[in-house]
C-alpha cells in the first residue's frame, strides 16, 4: 500500500524548508512544484528540500527535484537538498548522479 503524500513547509530564519513524506510521483509532483513556487515567492534566500520522509520517488519526482534548482536559481534563491533520506531515495540519487550535482546532498 502506498504511503500518502504530505508536504510540510516552514520558514526557519533565512531558509524556507519543504519536507516531503510518502511518495513523490506523477500524481504528487504538481503539489511539490506549487510548493516550490510558493517558497521562491516567499523571499527566503535558501530553499531546502527535506526528502527524509519519502519512501519512493519515480522518474517524474526525480525530474521535479532537478527542476527545483532551475526554478529557485531563476528566482535568485539557493537550492539545497537535505542529506537525510531513506536508503531507497539515496540510492536513486546515487545511481542517477544527482548526489554529485552542486545542489545535491551536503558532504
Amino acid at each position: 500500500m502506498a504511503r500518502q503524500f504530505r508536504l510540510y513547509t516552514a520558514r526557519e530564519e533565512d531558509t524556507y524548508r519543504l519536507s516531503l513524506t510518502g511518495e513523490l510521483d506523477m500524481a504528487t509532483v504538481p503539489d511539490f512544484e506549487q510548493a516550490l513556487r510558493t517558497a521562491c515567492a516567499d523571499g527566503a534566500p535558501t530553499i531546502t528540500v527535506d526528502l527524509s520522509g519519502l519512501a519512493f520517488v519515480d522518474s517524474g519526482g526525480l525530474v521535479a527535484i532537478l527542476e527545483g534548482q532551475r526554478l529557485c536559481v531563476g528566482h535568485g534563491r539557493k537550492y539545497r537538498i537535505d542529506p537525510r533520506m531513506s536508503p531507497a531515495v539515496r540510492r536513486l540519487l546515487e545511481i542517477t548522479g544527482v548526489e554529485r550535482l552542486p545542489f545535491g546532498t551536503d558532504p
